[in-house]
């Protein structure tokens, strides 16, 4: 557990920010800097659509692939794109998500590995001491 709860600040801040950007036209506007042999990135199914369609309006040659934020090392899988290859920002999103989840994880699971004793400990060395007595543990 993050002491501080620094990790749910994060998260807080991190949500208000991707809620402010919602609708500003994120998605149209990396459709319309693509070029044919660009490769997009998208997170679920319906996204792959909504880019496929974009990108089709256009008449644009672009390979748009469904890889979970979570696997994200599946992308190397596909090789190189012969142009570019971008995010498309939900994917980004979820990413960070999962890494700020992560590390609150991290945090809490070496907090409990280096405490002493037991949970107890924690409250006081006292009533562990006590706990020992009457093994009580």
């Amino acid at each position: 557990m993050d002491f501080f709860g620094i990790g749910q600040m994060v998260t807080a801040v991190v949500e208000v920010a991707f809620r402010s950007g919602r609708q500003t036209g994120r998605t149209t506007t990396l459709v319309e800097s693509l070029k044919d042999g660009d490769r997009v990135i998208c997170p679920n199914s319906s996204v792959v659509r909504h880019v496929e369609k974009l990108c089709k309006q256009r008449g644009l040659d672009v390979q748009v692939l469904l890889i979970p934020p979570g696997d994200a090392h599946k992308v190397l899988e596909y090789g190189t794109a012969q142009g570019r290859c971008l995010f498309e920002h939900t994917w980004v999103e979820e990413y960070y998500r999962q890494a700020i989840s992560r590390a609150s994880n991290e945090i809490s699971h070496l907090q409990a590995s280096a405490t002493g004793y037991d949970y107890r400990h924690i409250e006081t060395r006292e009533r562990y001491a006590q706990a020992c007595k009457w093994d009580f543990r």
